[in-house]
């Protein structure tokens, strides 16, 4: 119940209230995964990646198979420009956990997505050789 309301906080943005509820939450019941997972989200809007990361890897100790956290640690590493970490986890989920589970395929397509747009280069000797390895 508590948690719901730490929901409903963080939706009528009152930030500093449902931060407040997630970690009480996290004194009573350190195992709570969903409350370290909003937390850290919320974490994550501040930048603070250091108390980010240390819950998500929190989270993910006590849940590896867990397929929405380990989407949320790709995500994590994707918006803290840890692309290398992040590809590496990614195969790691596909490899190792369900290959055809939905959260790792989108967290997947997520990572390949930043890749490209991150890696394109421009102007129109790049769009010649992008046009020529098409053609392979």
């Amino acid at each position: 119940m508590l948690f719901n309301l730490g929901v409903i906080c963080e939706q009528a943005k009152d930030k500093a209230k449902a931060k407040d509820i997630y970690e009480r939450i996290l004194l009573r019941h350190p195992e709570c995964v969903d409350a370290k997972a909003r937390l850290a989200l919320m974490y994550l809007s501040e930048k603070n990646y250091d108390k980010t990361n240390a819950l998500l890897k929190e989270a993910l100790t006590s849940q590896t198979g867990n397929g929405e956290l380990r989407a949320l640690y790709t995500y994590f590493l994707i918006e803290s420009n840890q692309i290398k970490q992040a590809r590496d986890f990614t195969v790691a989920t596909l490899k190792d956990h369900d290959k055809s589970d939905v959260y790792a395929l989108c967290a997947s397509g997520a990572l390949l997505y930043t890749q490209a747009r991150e890696n394109k280069a421009i102007g129109p000797e790049a769009s010649l050789d992008r046009a020529s390895k098409f053609f392979r």
